[in-house]
């Protein structure tokens, strides 16, 4: 349902730079947008806002076009702030994070680790109490975010089902902090053909049609098990939360070594690396540090000056 606080020039704004970081998080490989929303503190908000959009009622208000009573039930100034925010960064930003990845792919996952790190030592303060249930989903948490990023990449049918299905896993993907949902759907081994079908080129309306069937089934599915289990389950499921973020971190790790990778075209793509150290520690390994400096001081700059904030405003 709306709210006073989605209302307002200046909480649009918010929110719309909100979804610019979360759609910057996007064409990161190893980052979701969901680390972002659970770092800034409007998960669960977001979590309720997509529940509600996904409910029969509030589709069945607008099939039926009581439209102002589907605008007032959904958190709509929210949502559209937060997705034009990431459909600005997007189009924006795609080109040039595509070429600090290959040009400076150690220095920016350097950096982005940096804010990461950070972020995970000012979620731990979200779980009220860390008793033995908090303390195993985050081992838990741990655990799965690591040996999701360890899998080697399948190979599965481009059947409509199957379509439907890698949909429905990617985009649940997407919601779960430090999980990324592109990198599941390359597990899944359908990556290359979704990306394919999207581009002018390649373009198929099948693909794009069953996909996105299963995305919008995938997403409705877990904002409602995400927003049960955040009632119930507080504190266990934010610690699952942060063990997602913590586990999936190698995948950021600046120094990598290859173990299987396809060549597409003139392209090489890497499916597997494992994590390694330099050989030496020269330039390279003391700017990789000093940009994870840089990267937590910017999350604790943030972090602070949303407590100022609060603090004004009470």
């Amino acid at each position: 349902m709306n709210t006073a606080d989605d209302r307002g020039a200046r909480s649009a704004l918010r929110y719309a730079v909100f979804g610019f970081l979360m759609g910057t998080a996007n064409v990161i490989p190893g980052v979701s947008w969901g680390t972002v929303a659970f770092v800034l503190g409007f998960y669960q908000k977001l979590i309720e806002a997509l529940k509600t959009l996904a409910e029969k009622k509030t589709w069945m208000l607008f099939c039926s076009g009581r439209f102002r009573e589907f605008f007032a039930l959904v958190p709509w100034r929210f949502l559209a702030a937060l997705g034009g925010g990431m459909a600005l960064a997007v189009l924006t930003l795609a080109k040039v994070m595509e070429k600090l990845l290959t040009a400076y792919e150690s220095y920016t996952f350097s950096f982005f680790i940096g804010l990461i790190l950070a972020s995970v030592l000012l979620c731990i303060r979200m779980v009220s109490r860390w008793h033995a249930d908090a303390v195993v989903g985050l081992l838990l948490g741990t655990g799965v975010g690591y040996l999701v990023i360890r899998l080697v990449p399948t190979s599965t049918p481009d059947s409509w089902w199957c379509l439907m299905l890698c949909g429905a896993i990617a985009i649940s993907a997407m919601i779960l902090p430090g999980i990324s949902g592109s990198f599941v759907l390359l597990l899944l081994g359908q990556y290359y053909t979704v990306l394919r079908a999207i581009t002018w080129e390649g373009f198929d309306l099948r693909v794009i049609f069953w996909f996105g069937l299963g995305c919008l089934a995938g997403l409705g599915s877990i904002a409602h098990l995400l927003s049960w289990l955040f009632r119930r389950f507080r504190d266990m499921t934010t610690a699952v939360m942060i063990g997602f973020m913590l586990g999936s971190l190698i995948r950021l790790w600046p120094w990598q070594q290859v173990v299987d990778s396809v060549t597409v075209g003139d392209e090489l793509r890497v499916l597997a690396s494992r994590m390694v150290f330099p050989d030496r520690y020269g330039v390279e390994f003391w700017s990789c540090l000093l940009l994870m400096a840089a990267g937590a001081g910017i999350t604790a700059g943030i972090e602070l000056l949303a407590r100022r904030h609060e603090n004004t405003v009470k």
